[in-house]
C-alpha cells in the first residue's frame, strides 16, 4: 500500500489516510500510539454492472465495458423527442457513477417533449380540446361541422419542442345543384349535361342528371355558366353554409327575339316573412292593350306581330319565371311592351299592407332575392337584381272579392321594336293600370 505523501508528525487525535483502489484506512492514535508504518489494510475490487437502460435512454457514448469499477462514470442521453429532469446539460446527458459501495444511482424514465398548441384559423377546431402535443403524440385538427374539404383531418405535430404549422387551407363549404333549361317547368324539367361552371379557379362539369358539386370558401362568389346551344350565364352566388343552387341557362334564340327568367329565393314557411310565396312576371303592351301572365288562357299573345309566350310559371322558387319575346323586327306597327314582376303572396288579405312605407317596401321585396336575366339572341343582355334602386315600385289591388290581394309591382323596363330598352320610371305604372281596365 502507498501512502498519498510523506506523513507529517502527527499529534494526539490525528489519523493517518490511506487510499489505494477502494480502501481507506483511518488508525486512529493516542500520543503514545503514534506508529511511523501503518498495518497493511485488507483490500477489494469495487464494481457496478451496467443496467439496462428504459426504452427512451441511450447510452452516449456507448460504454467499452459492461461494468464501471468505484468512481467510475458512464453517460446517458434521452433518445431524440424525450427530456429528463436529471439531464442538466443536454450535450453531456446523464452522469452514472458508480459509488464505493457498489451501487448506481437510479435512471427514471424520460418524458415526451411537450409543445403548445397552434391557433388554428376560422371554422377549424380540435378533435380533442384536452390533447397535449407531444414528440409522441400529435394533435388532430378538423372542420367544424357541416364544413369540408380538407380530406377529414389535419396532424398537426411536435419536433424539438417546436410545433407544426396549423392547416393553411380553409374549411370550405359544398355547393351543389343542377343545371337546367330556363324554358322548361318542374313538370317536364330538362337537364343540360356537359354544362361547364367557372367559379374561383375551378372548372366543374355537369353529369348525365346536370348535376354538379363544388367546394368553396364562405363567401360571396362569381361564376360563369357555359353549354352548347346555350346562352353563357354570369352571376353570383353567396356560400354561407352548404348550399343548393339550381342554375338556368337560356337556348339560343335568333337576334330579334328577347327572353326574361325571373329567379327568387324558394319559398318556406319556415322563412322570414319577407319571403315571397310566389312572383308573376308580365309583358304588358301599351298599343294592344294587352299583358301575358300567368294564367293559362293568357300563356301567349301577339300584337302587332310580336308574339309574347309564357315558358314556365313557377310559384314556389324551385324553378324560373320565363317569358320569351319574339319577332320584335315583324313588328307592323308601333310596339311597346312593359316588362314587370309581381309579387302577391306575401301580402294576402293584408289590405293595410297598401301604407307600406319605402323602407318596408324596400325589405319585403329583398326578402325575395329575386333577380332577372335578360337574353337577346345567342348572349346575356343583361341581369337586374330587385335589391337594387332599378326600375319602378308601385301596389295595386285585386279584383277579385274573394283574394284580397294587394299586388306589389316592379316594373323593371320597356321594350321597342327595335330591341332598345329603357328603365321604368312612373310611366309603366300608367301603361300597366290602362292594360287592365
Amino acid at each position: 500500500m502507498q501512502a498519498l505523501g510523506v506523513l507529517a508528525a502527527l499529534t494526539p487525535g490525528q489519523i493517518w489516510a490511506f487510499v489505494e483502489s477502494s480502501c481507506l484506512l483511518q488508525m486512529p492514535m493516542s500520543s503514545e500510539e503514534i506508529k511511523t508504518d501503518p498495518a497493511p489494510c485488507t483490500t477489494h475490487s469495487v464494481t457496478c454492472d451496467l443496467p439496462a437502460l428504459p426504452d427512451d435512454w441511450v447510452w452516449s457514448p456507448l460504454p467499452a465495458s459492461s461494468t464501471l469499477t468505484s468512481q467510475q462514470s458512464a453517460w446517458a442521453m434521452c433518445k431524440e423527442g424525450f427530456q429528463s429532469a436529471e439531464v442538466i446539460d443536454e450535450s453531456q446527458g446523464y452522469q452514472v457513477t458508480c459509488t464505493p459501495d457498489g451501487a448506481l444511482p437510479p435512471i427514471h424514465p424520460c418524458t415526451p417533449i411537450t409543445c403548445d398548441l397552434p391557433g388554428l384559423p376560422a371554422k377549424w377546431v380540435w378533435v380533442d380540446e384536452t390533447q397535449i402535443l407531444t414528440t409522441q403524440q400529435s394533435a388532430l385538427a378538423t372542420c367544424e361541422e357541416g364544413y369540408g374539404g380538407n380530406d377529414g383531418l389535419f396532424e398537426v405535430t411536435c419536433t424539438g419542442g417546436v410545433a407544426s404549422s396549423a392547416p393553411e387551407q380553409p374549411c370550405l363549404l359544398t355547393l351543389s345543384g343542377q343545371v337546367k333549361s330556363a324554358t322548361h317547368d318542374h313538370s317536364d324539367p330538362l337537364f343540360i349535361s356537359g354544362a361547364t361552371l367557372f367559379i374561383d379557379d375551378k372548372e366543374i362539369q355537369t353529369n348525365d342528371e346536370g348535376e354538379y358539386s363544388v367546394q368553396l370558401e364562405a363567401a360571396l362568389h362569381t361564376y360563369t355558366l357555359t353549354a352548347i346551344s346555350y346562352s353563357n350565364v354570369t352571376g353570383s352566388v353567396e356560400v354561407t353554409a352548404n348550399t343548393r343552387r339550381d342554375m338556368y341557362m337560356s337556348p339560343m334564340m335568333q337576334d330579334d327575339s328577347w327572353r326574361f327568367v325571373v329567379e327568387w329565393e324558394e319559398y318556406s314557411t319556415d322563412k322570414d316573412d319577407s319571403a315571397a310565396i310566389d312572383l308573376d312576371a308580365y309583358m304588358i303592351s301599351d298599343e294592344c292593350k294587352r299583358r301575358v301572365y300567368v294564367g293559362d288562357a293568357d300563356r301567349e299573345e301577339t300584337c302587332n306581330g310580336v308574339t309574347v309566350h309564357l315558358d314556365v310559371d313557377d310559384r314556389t322558387g324551385g324553378f324560373p319565371e320565363t317569358m320569351t319575346l319574339s319577332n320584335l323586327s315583324q313588328c307592323t306597327s308601333s310596339c311597346l311592351w312593359v316588362f314587370k314582376v309581381s309579387n302577391q303572396g306575401r301580402w294576402e288579405e293584408e289590405e293595410q299592407q297598401s301604407d307600406l312605407s319605402p323602407q318596408e317596401e324596400a325589405a319585403s321585396w329583398q326578402g325575395t332575392k329575386a333577380f332577372v336575366n335578360v337574353y337577346n339572341g345567342d348572349s346575356l343582355y343583361q341581369t337586374v337584381s330587385v335589391s337594387s334602386d332599378y326600375g319602378f315600385r308601385g301596389y295595386d289591388h285585386s279584383i277579385n272579392p274573394l283574394r284580397p290581394f294587394i299586388y306589389h309591382n316592379w316594373y323593371l323596363f320597356t321594350i321597342d321594336e327595335q330591341g332598345t330598352i329603357a328603365e321604368c320610371g312612373q310611366n309603366c305604372d300608367s301603361i300597366g293600370r290602362r292594360a287592365n281596365n
